[in-house]
């Protein structure tokens, strides 16, 4: 499991890692299931940190997305196994 602050691997749907800092991780309005939210550290994501008026964390414009811990598009930060990783079908919010 994750949890907040932890640095992670968000995988796009192109198969490309982006890093990523835990900013939330429970459930969400928006779908079921345990969902993290993180803070990019560039800014290719959907988000502030607040979906569909609701605020679950807060960042800069751009830098926040929302991943399904079930869809495999969350690993733990690590520069020397996070390049081999296969992309599964996009789910961000």
């Amino acid at each position: 499991q994750f949890s907040v602050h932890q640095v992670v691997g968000i995988i796009g749907a192109d198969g490309k890692v982006e890093r990523a800092q835990v900013r939330f991780v429970g459930p969400v309005h928006f779908g079921a299931g345990v969902w993290v939210g993180a803070e990019l550290a560039v800014p290719v994501g959907k988000n502030d940190g607040m979906v569909q008026g609701t605020r679950y964390f807060r960042c800069e414009p751009r830098h926040g997305i929302f991943v399904p811990c079930t869809k495999e598009r969350v690993t733990a930060w690590d520069a020397a196994t996070v390049h081999t990783l296969k992309p599964s079908p996009p789910s961000y919010v």
